[in-house]
């Protein structure tokens, strides 16, 4: 049986907006090259979306005419938006499971026509984190580029990623990764 679950996340007090939109299906799993989707948004990714974002222009949608992982990926259109990141600025986010002080290599494609795009990743628990930049990028790529990071979770039980538009133009991402390193024989 699949559990699927539509959410606004975030404080929902009288005449506030909810922070981001979320579509979850625990039998689904990371969906890193954005193939499953409900109501136009990538399931198991918390997405910053015009419907939650205070200030910008702009447009979120999986594009099946670019992709380079699977038949899809997503694209921010940004007309207008804030520089600050996060719940603030275009964008989408997601945590996994992981294990405390054991490395993970990120990795994910990028193709960029204008913006400036942060990427943060890092651990958390359900109170607190700790999460830093690992690109901050604003060179055009018209052809798909790969980047790869190392992250370690430290004494976290959770990975979190996030990538946020800070400038107009147009992104998209796909074939997002996360695989746990192994260690050298003779450790």
């Amino acid at each position: 049986m699949r559990i699927r679950s539509f959410l606004f996340l975030g404080v929902m007090a009288a005449g506030c907006s909810p922070m981001s939109q979320s579509v979850m299906d625990t039998n689904i799993g990371f969906n890193g090259s954005f193939e499953d989707a409900s109501n136009g948004l990538p399931v198991n990714w918390i997405v910053y979306t015009p419907q939650t974002v205070p200030e910008g222009k702009f447009k979120v949608s999986l594009d099946s005419n670019v992709a380079a992982d699977g038949s899809q990926s997503i694209l921010f259109e940004v007309d207008e938006c804030s520089d600050k990141g996060g719940r603030l600025s275009p964008g989408l986010s997601t945590e996994i499971k992981a294990e405390p002080n054991q490395p993970y290599k990120f990795s994910f494609l990028l193709k960029n026509e204008g913006t400036t795009v942060e990427v943060r990743a890092g651990g958390i628990s359900n109170t607190f984190g700790e999460v830093r930049p690992v690109l901050l990028a604003s060179q055009k790529m018209s052809e798909w580029r790969q980047f790869e990071f190392e992250i370690n979770p430290g004494s976290f039980e959770k990975l979190r990623f996030e990538f946020s538009v800070l400038a107009p133009g147009n992104l998209w991402i796909d074939n997002v990764k996360c695989e746990k390193i192994k260690p050298v024989s003779g450790e």
